[in-house]
């Protein structure tokens, strides 16, 4: 006769190391250095396990949004997608300080100065984040998986999923 086996609560087996999202996955730290790295508060920041790093993901979750927002707010402005008379009205009523600060759809607004065509103050701020954050992670990529140390493991980790996403929604 069997006696039949009590249930054991099985462990969860820890996360490979690899690159997650710290709102969305709860892994611990997955970092391949030791601790007397002095990039690591930086790599710990990036990836939100600090704080701080928590307050900078939500900050730049926002600015997306506000990018998202600034772009479909913007279209209401553009002729071509309005055929009634209100897109003129809005653009004379937000005038060309307004268009330079959140939508940069009039390449003759208050940047035109600038020489880069079209753009808004809020488009200039984003993607300046954007990029100091992208090159900030390339600058920490070791510090995810031993595989990105050097230039080959940095040339690696340009390629990687997070990273061609970044690449991708920061390159206007």
């Amino acid at each position: 006769m069997t006696v039949p086996q009590q249930h054991q609560k099985v462990e969860p087996s820890p996360p490979l190391p690899s690159e997650h999202t710290p709102l969305v996955s709860s892994s611990t730290n997955t970092t391949s250095t030791t601790t007397n790295d002095a990039r690591l508060p930086l790599f710990l920041f990036l990836e939100a396990q600090t704080p701080a790093g928590l307050h900078y993901e939500t900050f730049t979750i926002l600015l997306i949004l506000l990018s998202v927002l600034t772009f479909l707010t913007g279209s209401l402005f553009l002729p071509q997608y309005n055929t009634n008379n209100s897109a003129n009205i809005a653009s004379s009523k937000c005038g060309s300080i307004c268009d330079a600060i959140w939508f940069g759809n009039d390449p003759n607004n208050a940047l035109r100065g600038l020489g880069i065509g079209a753009t808004s103050l809020v488009e200039i701020g984003i993607v300046g984040i954007f990029t100091i954050d992208y090159l900030l992670r390339f600058y920490t990529a070791d510090l995810i998986h031993v595989r990105y140390r050097g230039i080959k493991g940095r040339i690696k980790f340009l390629f990687s999923f997070f990273s061609l996403v970044d690449l991708a929604s920061t390159v206007p």
